[in-house]
């Protein structure tokens, strides 16, 4: 009984340190959704390409940063306002 709960704690255990999807791993930092733009720019460094998306006052100043290809990938970060709000991955920028 003890082995198998034992089995069970480090299963859960492995699977709380995998990365989420929503995240991009940039040297030894978990890029993910809330990290302010410059924090990004200062730790990953230049992006191979950088988009202002324009829009009515009233919606958030949007930014997306392309960064990659890591293993084939691409990894498209959209900020809100110099938030991180989503991290997409692509084969394709």
């Amino acid at each position: 009984m003890y082995k198998v709960l034992r089995i069970i704690l480090a299963c859960g255990a492995l699977l709380s340190a995998a990365s989420p999807a929503h995240a991009w791993r940039c040297g030894n930092l978990f890029v993910r959704e809330g990290v302010l733009l410059e924090g990004v720019l200062e730790y990953c460094g230049t992006p191979i390409s950088r988009q202002t998306i324009s829009g009515p006052a009233e919606v958030p100043k949007k930014e997306r940063l392309v960064y990659g290809p890591e293993g084939g990938l691409y990894y498209i970060l959209t900020f809100e306002d110099g938030v991180l709000a989503k991290v997409e991955q692509r084969r394709e920028p």
